[in-house]
């Protein structure tokens, strides 16, 4: 995370004129005001608002949306690289060294990008791309990475499915700006603005509430967090898994009844009902989905 303190400047805050450590998160564009050099800026993850604010910044601009980016190649140094890169963008990475690997956690789990090896053990890049068009619901959008330069080769591969075509090597600054411009395009944008409104809800990032109809509902943060995270991905499946890594940032199995408890109190809270243009779905054995319902946006 790169950043920048310039101690002893003042502004004009909500709490007076304060000094302040200026700390600028420059991957994402995120920017917090610290009251003292006691934060340790480096436990924010980069883009994360929540974070920044539980640390104590007073101040803070939306970057972008955390996606969760799968990288498949037998080789551990491309993976490695790859996932730095991936990183640095304030991203999360999952590696897998074969094509099987990834077609299973496919069928169990939710990614924002696929990135793909064309020459892998069990399944090749191309024979994953094929499945995937028939047994793979809500399909990331995928980008092809390989030494194959032939242009036969690279427009099988479109041809097949895939959303890019990137031959090895290539450069860092050229991949990032590739992988954004796909995430970009499967999501509209990985930007967050500091409030949205679905139809009759706005969420406040900032402040971290929502108003249903006008009237502020009371939620934790986690509960925020969550219900942010699922109005995002509306009408998109979600696995287990990813709201985990994206909600609680953890890598372990959480415990099945404290996600379900969290999911059953933001649809309380909120009545997420057809009534309301919304409804939570239970997707047995994977996970949830926000469905907008015809009165909903």
């Amino acid at each position: 995370m790169d950043e920048t303190c310039l101690p002893d400047e003042e502004i004009d805050g909500r709490f007076g004129k304060i000094p302040i450590y200026y700390v600028k998160l420059c991957k994402l564009g995120v920017v917090a005001l610290v009251k003292s050099t006691n934060i340790d800026v480096n436990k924010i993850r980069v883009g994360n608002l929540y974070e920044a604010k539980a640390m104590g910044c007073l101040l803070s601009l939306p970057g972008k949306t955390r996606m969760r980016i799968a990288i498949a190649d037998d080789d551990r140094e491309v993976v490695d690289f790859l996932g730095k890169i991936v990183e640095e963008q304030g991203h999360v990475f999952v590696g897998f060294a074969d094509g099987d690997a990834l077609a299973n956690a496919l069928l169990r789990d939710t990614f924002d990008l696929v990135i793909l090896d064309w020459n892998m053990p069990g399944k090749t890049g191309m024979q994953i791309l094929e499945w995937m068009e028939g047994a793979v619901d809500d399909r990331p959008p995928v980008m092809m990475m390989t030494s194959r330069t032939a242009k036969q080769d690279i427009s099988d591969a479109l041809n097949a499915g895939a959303d890019d075509y990137i031959t090895k090597p290539e450069d860092p600054n050229v991949i990032a700006a590739r992988i954004n411009a796909i995430l970009r395009r499967g999501n509209g944008s990985t930007a967050m603005e500091t409030t949205a409104q679905y139809g009759d809800y706005i969420l406040d990032r900032i402040e971290q509430k929502v108003r249903h109809n006008k009237t502020e509902v009371a939620l934790t943060a986690k509960e925020f967090e969550l219900t942010d995270l699922m109005f995002r991905n509306r009408d998109r499946t979600l696995s287990r898994r990813y709201i985990m890594e994206t909600v609680w940032r953890t890598n372990a199995h959480l415990a099945t009844r404290t996600l379900d408890m969290h999911v059953s109190r933001v649809r309380s809270k909120l009545s997420l009902t057809p009534e309301n243009g919304f409804r939570i779905f239970t997707v047995f054995g994977y996970g949830y989905r926000l469905e907008t319902l015809s009165n909903g946006v």
